[in-house]
């Protein structure tokens, strides 16, 4: 009999990612799919896929809504984190591109978190819009947009990728003017590129190694252009659109106490939302040294080390709930984050 591993859920706009994980972290199975707007039969059917197996917990992400019994909501972008780090531990950047959402996670070069940046409510230059440009184009998919542009050879026109309305403009004139098809997509996928440097980098150096995350971070002909245009090499896992359901089951493994286990099948996911909506990472823990004079608290953390503002705050509380959260004396602790949070 299988010994029991840990669940992790990271519901997006566009699909639902599902990671099985050992206890020792090592990743047992993965599951990704489109939803359509059918979130709950898409996990279900995803649940039925990776089979009856005993489960020691389940983690969902803090974006994901929880829809299945005795899940816990970890922070997506601590998630993210965490398993950037356990395939990569000297990680210093993040890039994440999603359907809807990218953004930039930094750390300096002790591993200590900087910050993070992320793209407005707009989901032009994400995935999502190069999924549209290549419904528009009449292909059946965003594979063949790829395939296409890595074809081209020849200069691409230039489109705009911050706003969908400017983009259908931009390809009808493309077109008019005789590009192929292979240079317009070629044109989409560096404009996308382009739109995300500009983002978040800003022509800031990017600190290295960087990891590529989301689905976006397997198209190949954007992550050339994006290699090209910030001048550093990006490291892109095969796991890659997955990689916060990783990190939601290594936060529900790091903070797992002995308890009995239960059978994943599709009976686990609920008919209605429930579970904790605490997001919490147990093994966070916080010292009362400050690392500088501009209040810097440091958290050890897998391993690396999390450096949040001690006194500011800015959404991140410690202990209690969010109306009686409370300053940590240095023991162990709940590091509690709004639903604001970046990701």
């Amino acid at each position: 009999m299988l010994d029991p591993g840990f669940l992790g859920v990271d519901i997006g706009s566009v699909s639902v990612c599902v990671a099985l994980l050992e206890k020792t972290g090592e990743t047992r199975r993965t599951a990704y799919r489109f939803h359509k707007g059918k979130v709950r039969e898409t996990l279900r059917a995803l649940v039925e896929e990776i089979g009856p197996v005993p489960l020691a917990g389940i983690g969902f992400t803090s974006a994901s809504p929880l829809l299945m019994r005795g899940a816990a909501a970890f922070d997506t972008q601590v998630s993210l984190i965490a398993a950037c780090r356990r395939w990569s531990p000297s990680v210093k950047s993040i890039i994440f591109v999603g359907g809807e959402r990218f953004g930039l996670i930094r750390f300096d070069r002790e591993g200590n978190y900087r910050g993070a940046r992320t793209n407005s409510s707009c989901a032009a230059g994400t995935g999502s819009f190069l999924d549209q440009q290549a419904r528009r184009l009449g292909f059946a998919g965003i594979e063949e947009l790829v395939r296409r542009a890595l074809a081209s050879t020849t200069p691409s026109p230039r489109i705009s990728t911050r706003c969908a309305v400017f983009a259908r403009t931009d390809l009808v004139h493309a077109q008019q003017a005789g590009f192929s098809l292979e240079e317009i997509c070629d044109g989409l996928c560096r404009g996308l590129a382009q739109n995300i440097a500009d983002t978040l980098l800003g022509g800031e150096r990017l600190e290295l190694p960087a990891v590529f995350a989301g689905g976006v971070a397997l198209n190949q002909a954007v992550k050339q252009h994006l290699e090209q245009i910030i001048g550093v090499p990006l490291l892109a896992h095969p796991h890659a659109p997955i990689m916060a359901a990783i990190g939601a089951a290594l936060c529900r493994a790091a903070e797992y106490r002995d308890g009995a286990p239960v059978v994943l099948g599709p009976d686990l996911v609920s008919a209605s939302v429930e579970g904790e909506r605490e997001y919490f990472f147990e093994p966070l823990v916080l010292s009362d040294k400050e690392d500088s004079a501009n209040g810097v608290k440091r958290f050890d953390y897998a391993g690396g080390r999390f450096c949040l503002p001690s006194d500011r705050g800015r959404g991140v509380q410690v202990g209690g709930s969010r109306r009686g959260a409370r300053r940590t004396n240095g023991n162990r602790c709940r590091l509690h984050l709004h639903e604001g949070h970046p990701y």
